[in-house]
């Protein structure tokens, strides 16, 4: 297991500047903007500029950073995961002092409670599926794993 690791160790270490030369490429490209339709938008200042000097070639097609586009977080999130293996990010925020994931399970406890109105059988039951379910999320690991629980 050890020779695998440090293998893989000096395959990565030889991609590791192509891999961050890629998304620092994706990062800085412009993204051209559409309306919701998928219809191009205009830059009004350069339709502006190249009405007045019509002998420059401007492009007027309106264009935003590319870090700011969902492609550039899907690959970085695709590059964390499957380059560096980091498959989940800590959610520093709390809701009322607690955990969103088990805060929003509280909440989906109470609602399911309230909906079954003490059906005690099938509160037993859903108690026991939920349970399942969740464990099963936390040996996936993907958003939260065990120490989590």
């Amino acid at each position: 297991m050890f020779s695998h690791r440090s293998h893989q160790y000096a395959e990565k270490a030889k991609l590791v500047g192509l891999v961050n030369a890629m998304a620092d490429l994706h990062k800085r490209r412009r993204v051209i903007q559409k309306d919701d339709r998928g219809a191009t938008l205009l830059d009004r200042e350069a339709v502006r500029f190249k009405n007045l000097f019509e002998k420059y070639s401007i492009d007027t097609t309106a264009t935003t950073p590319g870090d700011a586009s969902n492609t550039v977080n899907h690959l970085m999130q695709f590059i964390d995961s499957a380059f560096y293996g980091i498959h989940k990010k800590k959610i520093e925020d709390k809701i009322l002092g607690m955990d969103p994931t088990k805060f929003v399970g509280t909440i989906n406890s109470m609602a399911a409670l309230g909906s079954l109105s003490f059906n005690f059988l099938q509160i037993g039951n859903q108690f026991v599926l939920d349970n399942l379910m969740v464990r099963e999320e936390a040996i996936a690991g993907e958003f939260f794993d065990n120490s989590d629980l």
